[in-house]
Order: structure tokens, then sequence, then C-alpha cells
């Protein structure tokens, strides 16, 4: 994400919050990029990812199975 200009959106997708992801996103969004986080599995963690990525700044979104693409397309 260096090199993206200011404004960038950046989409992180992955299935469960790791460690070390929410900091990295602050990074991000202290840069002047925009994150979507896109949380695949259908597991009861989405909420408090969630709420942790609106804190500091990131779009949560849920995508359970293959028709909740669909939005994306």
């Amino acid at each position: 994400s260096q090199a993206l200009p200011w404004g960038s959106t950046v989409l992180i997708v992955t299935s469960r919050e790791v460690e070390g992801l929410l900091s990295s996103i602050v990074g991000m969004r202290k840069r002047g990029l925009l994150i979507v986080l896109a949380l695949t599995s259908p597991g009861g963690s989405y909420e408090l990812t969630a709420r942790r990525a609106a804190q500091i700044g990131a779009q949560a979104v849920r995508i359970e199975s293959e028709q909740g693409l669909d939005v994306w397309r």
C-alpha cells in the first residue's frame, strides 16, 4: 500500500481477524487510504470485528456465500 495514492481504496478479504490486521489498517488509514474489510467466514466474530474496524475508520462487510458476492457484480 506504500505506492497507492491518497484516497485509494484497499479491499482486504479474509476469513477472520488475525493478529496485526487492525494495526495494519490503522497505518493505511493514516496514509489516507480507504479500507473495506470483507470477512468471508460465517462465524459469530463478524460483529466484533466490524465494530473494531468502524472505530478505526474502515468499513466491514460480510460475505457468507457465493451469492453474497452478487452485490459486487
